[in-house]
C-alpha cells in the first residue's frame, strides 16, 4: 500500500468521527476510501494490508488482541483505535485562507 493510499484510508477512518472503531466501521471506511476495491475478491487481503500498514506507522493500534499477523489476511482485528496523534478536526479550505 502506497503512502497516498494509506493517507486515503487514514482520512476515511478519521471521518468516522470516533477513535475506537469496530471491524464493520473499519470496513465501511475502507470501502469509502477505495470504492473500486469493494467488490474485489481480494478486498479482505487488501484491508488486512492497509490495517497492518497503519499499525506499522503508528496511526492505529489494536487493543486487547493479537497484533495483525503480517502473513495472514484472514486475521482481521475486531476493534482498532486511532492514535491520539492521528486525531484532528477537519476544517474547510475556506477557513485556511
Amino acid at each position: 500500500m502506497g503512502s497516498s493510499s494509506s493517507k486515503a484510508f487514514e482520512a476515511a477512518l478519521r471521518d468516522m468521527g470516533i477513535s475506537r472503531l469496530r471491524l464493520d466501521q473499519v470496513v465501511m471506511a475502507y470501502q469509502r476510501a477505495f470504492p473500486a476495491d469493494s467488490l474485489s475478491p481480494d478486498m479482505r487481503e487488501h484491508l488486512h494490508d492497509a490495517i497492518a500498514e497503519l499499525c506499522r506507522t503508528g496511526v492505529v493500534s489494536i487493543p486487547n488482541e493479537k497484533k495483525v499477523n503480517e502473513t495472514q489476511a484472514s486475521t482481521l482485528p475486531t476493534v482498532i483505535e486511532m492514535s491520539a496523534s492521528a486525531r484532528f478536526m477537519r476544517t474547510s479550505s475556506k477557513a485556511l485562507h
